[in-house]
């Protein structure tokens, strides 16, 4: 009987303990969280910002999006906690004036352990249009902030060098200038992209009227130029994708400094769309002259003399400029982004920007790279 009862009491105390480790296990979790706070603290731009647009997603997650009013200086928010949480924020500049700042833009990635906050600091980077001139056919602007597509080119497509030296390259698509479109263009190693076949090869040349050549140019650097000898890599000339586009690099000297090993080196983007991005890296000269480096339509009056307007090439190491087709058919709303590619893009064809972050669509996709719709 004794026995019995001592059993009966220790498998009593069995389940009590059983009980208890259950009930602190309950206890325990009941202060964890499957959530955790993403502070921010915001510094104030220079400018008045309209909003603050917030996109969070990661593994797991369903994607959230907010929006806080101009005025915000710190944000809170909750969200599913998690490793590699993905916050972009955008601040949206209110009314931009043409040669002002559009809006601000930055990314971050954290981890988010249960039931904690973290302080997430973003840069924000601004996009700009620091100056527009709207001229014969084509809007030309100086382009800061984030390029997505001014990367090297590693493995080449087309490689030429020399002095006075031309080579064809067949186009992906057939590409629009002034309303014309090219299936092939020449490239020049004296920095020149002819729409139709070179000839004589030309230099230091009359933009409007085309040179020699009279044909349809564009004129990235208009100086007569030579990689004709050795520590130069000439010219490269490479189709890449995301986004889609023809890259063509120039490293080069000018014929007055060849052989000395003085090294300038500058691109041209073509994209589908008929943009024309020129990029220049650095320079490095002894002698260099510009003779009028833009686009043309060689007939005298269709043309964009960039140096008229920014100054000579060999001056402009670091910067980027942009020359937008004014009206292209097929693009009904004008946003760089043809009717065709928008339904694969998800964007409004009648909204030029969809997302009203104050950049357009055309941009969003080719210039820097950014999501169109957030």
């Amino acid at each position: 009987m004794y026995k019995r009862e001592v059993l009966k009491d220790m498998i009593f105390s069995f389940l009590l303990l059983v009980l208890l480790l259950l009930l602190g296990s309950c206890y325990l979790n009941s202060g964890a969280s499957d959530t955790a706070v993403a502070l921010f603290a915001i510094s104030r731009a220079a400018t008045v910002i309209d909003r603050f647009e917030l996109t969070v997603t990661g593994p797991g997650m369903d994607t959230i999006e907010e929006t806080y009013s101009g005025d915000t200086t710190s944000i809170a928010i909750t969200v599913k906690s998690g490793l590699a949480r993905q916050f972009a924020l955008v601040a949206v500049v209110a009314s931009p004036d043409l040669g002002g700042v559009s809006s601000y833009g930055g990314f971050e990635t954290a981890d988010l352990p249960p039931g904690t906050t973290v302080n997430i600091t973003i840069s924000l980077e601004a996009y700009e249009y620091a100056a527009t001139e709207e001229i014969n056919g084509y809007t030309l602007t100086e382009v800061t902030g984030t390029i997505s597509s001014t990367d090297p080119i590693t493995t080449p497509d087309m490689t030429d060098w020399g002095d006075e030296s031309t080579s064809t390259y067949t186009m992906p698509w057939d590409f629009p200038f002034y309303d014309n479109y090219y299936p092939v263009i020449d490239v020049d190693t004296n920095a020149n992209l002819w729409m139709s076949n070179a000839g004589n090869i030309d230099y230091e040349f009359d933009l409007p009227s085309g040179g020699s050549n009279g044909a349809p140019v564009i004129a990235v650097w208009n100086c007569d130029l030579s990689s004709d000898y050795g520590g130069v890599d000439g010219t490269e000339v490479k189709t890449k994708t995301a986004p889609n586009r023809v890259v063509v690099n120039w490293d080069t000297e000018t014929y007055y400094d060849e052989g000395g090993f003085w090294p300038n080196n500058f691109s041209a983007v073509l994209y589908p769309n008929g943009y024309i991005l020129f990029h220049y890296y650095s320079f490095d000269y002894i002698s260099a002259y510009d003779y009028g480096s833009g686009i043309s339509n060689a007939n005298g009056v269709d043309y964009v003399d960039q140096t008229a307007v920014f100054g000579d090439v060999y001056l402009l190491d670091g910067r980027s400029f942009l020359y937008e087709p004014i009206f292209s058919s097929g693009d009904a709303d004008n946003d760089g982004l043809p009717d065709a590619d928008e339904a694969a893009a998800g964007t409004n064809p009648a909204d030029p920007d969809t997302d009203s972050d104050g950049l357009k669509d055309g941009w969003e996709v080719y210039i820097t790279g950014t999501d169109p719709l957030s």
